[in-house]
């Protein structure tokens, strides 16, 4: 049995008999799901088909796929389904998901990606949580699938991270795999900002929050996302990461507090190396130690390149 599997397995069946008991609770609200593809076509049918199987009132939501000028098999794919589907032929996640808000037609706008599949209450909890027109939006919480290596836990841990410090990271973070806003923030802070490659969540969660809109965390929400599955994956992902960060740290540098978020970091670090519940064995210790590393050189580069990039554009 998989790490994900043996760790998850219990909680599947918590969550299952939870939204049978809160199935019937209607929630009053309109909700659009917002998904952007780029040629996945081993994972976009789970995907959909969790979406599909909401525990939500079937005529109270609407699932919208943006295929991103795919080139495999995944518009054929997405077509199978009771889906609305729409092309988007600039590249950019960014540009996909501003695509499928401009077609929404929901009070509540969901995000979350084609590698992620949602529980059958993630919808219901999401809208559950705009509890308050103070409420401009919410993020749920993302565990691995099938989380089945060391590479894999270690991205697990650094998401358990971002589930504990949602409420005291500055400004709150919701990451677009698991989110949700209202659509008239989103169109009163202008949706997405296309420059942005990564971050792109950050910034928008950051612009909703210094708007004075609260952002709240609704635990009961979730979806379980596909780690990158070996360190060269990891790396390119924190690349990229990082010079999203560098982005972000441009049009936001006055409001940043970045000695914060690097002692977090560094109490993370210590922790996970230092538990014996975390890392059991030495083997487990180096990966751990070796993906730290490959982590923060990645971003480190990924900051570099960026701002060289930068003076020329």
């Amino acid at each position: 049995m998989s790490i994900g599997k043996s760790l998850h397995g219990i909680g599947w069946r918590v969550l299952d008999k939870m939204a049978e008991n809160n199935a019937q609770k209607k929630v009053n609200v309109k909700v659009s799901v917002v998904v952007p593809v780029r040629n996945n076509q081993e994972m976009i049918a789970e995907c959909i088909e969790s979406l599909l199987n909401q525990d939500f009132h079937k005529d109270e939501f609407e699932i919208i796929i943006v295929d991103n000028n795919s080139t495999d098999n995944t518009a054929e794919i997405i077509k199978r389904y009771p889906v609305k589907y729409l092309f988007e032929g600039k590249t950019g996640r960014t540009k996909a998901r501003n695509t499928g808000i401009k077609h929404a037609s929901g009070d509540i706008i969901c995000f979350t990606d084609s590698d992620c599949v949602a529980h059958k209450s993630w919808i219901r909890e999401l809208a559950q949580g705009f509890n308050d027109a103070s409420i401009g939006g919410v993020g749920g919480k993302s565990l691995g699938h099938e989380v089945s290596n060391l590479t894999e836990k270690y991205i697990e841990l650094l998401y358990e991270e971002y589930n504990l410090s949602f409420r005291s990271s500055d400004p709150p973070q919701i990451m677009t795999g698991n989110a949700a806003y209202r659509a008239r923030v989103l169109e009163e802070v202008g949706c997405f900002d296309e420059s942005f490659e990564t971050s792109e969540d950050y910034d928008l969660s950051a612009r909703v929050f210094w708007s004075g809109y609260r952002l709240e965390y609704a635990p009961k929400a979730i979806v379980y996302h596909r780690h990158r599955s070996n360190l060269k994956k990891f790396f390119a992902q924190y690349f990229e990461y990082g010079r999203g960060y560098v982005r972000f740290s441009n049009k936001h540098r006055s409001r940043l507090n970045k000695n914060m978020n690097k002692t977090k970091l560094r109490h993370f670090y210590y922790r996970i190396l230092s538990d014996p519940k975390i890392s059991p064995d030495i083997r487990t210790k180096i990966h751990f130690y070796f993906a730290i590393n490959v982590q923060n050189l990645a971003f480190l580069m990924g900051k570099t390149f960026e701002r060289m990039v930068g003076r020329f554009r």
